[in-house]
């Protein structure tokens, strides 16, 4: 009824009937009809339309992450070297990732100043805040099991898995911001910006720690993935690419959170091509990150082709290959 084509709408439609089935699911009925009543205001034909047409869809449509996870389940037992389902690996390799992320002081200057040191831990603390709230860990889980295929060292790509979750959480940390996404809670609790976080700060500085916690977690996943690469084996010339690659898919990242606040506050400019446009969003905002997980082991394994086994040709990796298939993840997430 929207005046789009019908494959647009169809989309739509299952966006919609999927958010409304979440808050059933997660809080109840009554949540449901509280928010019905909120989002119909007084139009009560929508409310019952909503209510009654909609609801009656939920049994079509499946939770998207729970359909995502349920995809890449399949396709590690089909096609992963150890033929593992999910879980199981997560069991066995995420704890290296989780017990790695917390943040530890960078100042090493023992002369230092205890107001340097104060205003270094608020920083430190507000990162820690973030990321260690939890989450999937899509990406570092991914980027491990690629670069199992590829026979890496899972403890020497292990600062590339820190850096990329680190990456990904400031982008969140700037998503949740008022000028952006405008959240309030991220992960069940309250967003970084809005997080008095032990009484250590004023209410009113929040917002600004979490600006600067963002870009402070850019600045440190550089620094680790730099110095720990190296440090582990990898030549300085690999990891000068590995960087170019995540400094590149940061900037397209960016192009598609742009495109993603400019569609929101000024509506899509071609009507016509909804679903086309809604994609480049999905492929840059997501796709993009999900690529960069899945290209720099790749990356990693030629510059250590004389350490792998045999069995894992090198040569016949296809970096364009591995770009369209995180486009698709990225749109399909």
């Amino acid at each position: 009824s929207s005046g789009h084509d019908i494959q647009t709408g169809a989309f739509i439609g299952r966006r919609i009937a999927r958010t409304l089935r979440s808050i059933e699911v997660s809080s109840g009925q009554s949540a449901l009809r509280e928010f019905l009543y909120l989002f119909c205001g007084n139009n009560l034909p929508l409310h019952d339309y909503f209510w009654i047409h909609v609801r009656s869809y939920f049994s079509n449509v499946s939770d998207p992450e729970k359909s995502f996870f349920r995809i890449i389940n399949n396709g590690s037992i089909k096609y992963a070297r150890t033929n593992r389902k999910l879980e199981t690996y997560v069991g066995d390799h995420l704890k290296q990732v989780e017990d790695a992320l917390h943040i530890h002081s960078f100042n090493k200057n023992k002369k230092s100043l205890a107001v340097i040191d104060r205003d270094e831990q608020l920083l430190i603390s507000a990162m820690n805040y973030s990321v260690t709230a939890g989450g999937k860990r899509l990406r570092p889980l991914i980027m491990m099991m690629v670069s199992d295929l590829y026979n890496l060292e899972l403890k020497n790509v292990l600062p590339l898995a820190c850096g990329m979750e680190y990456l990904h959480t400031s982008s969140l940390i700037l998503d949740d911001l008022p000028a952006q996404d405008n959240s309030d809670l991220r992960r069940g609790r309250p967003t970084l910006h809005k997080a008095v976080i032990d009484d250590d700060i004023p209410e009113h500085l929040c917002e600004g720690r979490a600006q600067l916690a963002a870009v402070d977690l850019i600045a440190i996943s550089m620094s680790v993935i730099n110095h720990d690469l190296v440090k582990n084996g990898f030549s300085p010339e690999c990891v000068n690419q590995v960087v170019t690659e995540i400094s590149l898919s940061m900037h397209d990242l960016c192009i598609g959170q742009m495109m993603d606040l400019r569609a929101a506050h000024m509506g899509m400019e071609r009507k016509n091509e909804l679903l086309d446009e809604l994609d480049h969003i999905a492929w840059f905002k997501t796709g993009k990150a999900i690529e960069i997980v899945l290209i720099t082991p790749a990356i990693l394994a030629m510059s250590f082709s004389s350490s792998l086994s045999s069995s894992v040709n090198v040569q016949s990796i296809n970096l364009n290959s591995i770009r369209e298939l995180g486009r698709l993840m990225g749109i399909l997430f």
